[in-house]
């Protein structure tokens, strides 16, 4: 696995999903849910298309494409297996 892949998996999933468990361990109301769906609908389509822009799979004028219902998707191969 590369240095980058890893780094990827480390910003997109580790760091993000740990901050989220320990929010709905630990925190009451709505701010696990609302932190949930921040990752969910914006820090990931955001964090997704740079990754793929930096890939060279999409332009960045084609990043509205990520916050269509699931358009990372698409592109699957390309943000998690390929390096």
């Amino acid at each position: 696995m590369s240095k980058d892949l890893f780094n990827y998996y480390l910003w997109a999933m580790l760091v993000p999903i740990s901050i989220l468990v320990w929010f709905f361990e630990h925190q009451t109301g709505s701010l696990p849910v609302t932190s949930l769906l921040v990752y969910c609908l914006i820090y990931r389509p955001i964090l997704d298309s740079y990754r793929l822009i930096q890939k060279g799979v999409i332009q960045k004028k084609d990043i509205w494409k990520m916050f269509v219902v699931f358009g990372h998707i698409k592109w699957f191969k390309e943000l998690y297996l390929d390096e």
